[in-house]
């Protein structure tokens, strides 16, 4: 839960997928039979707190937990693993259940921000050409030009209408 909700802090859509991956399944295999319709991306790992010492007068008679958070991000439908992110962080507070909570909300922070730049990323790899053939009309393809360039995370770089520029030149 902790994940989930600093993930949707840093903007990105969280779905459950409609059946959970079995523990003994590699989440890449997994991640192929994905439709993209459901999620474009899959993350798999894992989170965890671990007493680092309760009642001791070291820490005050606080409870003292690190945590730490781990998991792959995976391209759905193709198995990719796109990004890999691991952090700690610790959490001191008077009881075991609110120090491990804090502890595993700040290591899900972190690595939530870890991801931050993880769509603009993914945007710079792609690159497509696409070839049009069959249009009866220029106005044929720049309404279709228009109408990919209006997608979200698309570019369309050199226009057609700029390389009849540059064929000409």
């Amino acid at each position: 839960e902790a994940l989930i909700g600093a993930l949707l802090k840093q903007g990105f859509k969280v779905v459950d997928l409609p059946k959970p991956i079995p523990h003994d399944e590699d989440a890449a295999e997994a991640a192929k039979a994905i439709s993209r319709n459901n999620a474009e991306l899959l993350i798999a790992g894992m989170g965890r707190a671990q007493n680092m010492g309760y009642g001791n007068k070291e820490f005050g008679g606080m409870a003292s937990y690190r945590a730490s958070v781990s998991f792959r991000v995976i391209e759905t439908g193709t198995g990719e693993v796109l990004s890999t992110v691991s952090e700690t962080a610790s959490g001191l507070e008077a009881t075991p259940e609110i120090a491990s909570q804090k502890a595993l909300r700040q290591a899900a922070e972190l690595a939530a921000k870890d991801l931050a730049t993880l769509p603009e990323d993914l945007t710079k790899r792609a690159h497509v050409i696409i070839t049009i053939t069959g249009l009866k009309s220029f106005q044929m393809l720049s309404k279709f030009e228009k109408g990919l360039a209006s997608q979200r995370g698309v570019n369309l770089g050199m226009t057609a209408k700029s390389r009849r520029r540059n064929e000409r030149s």
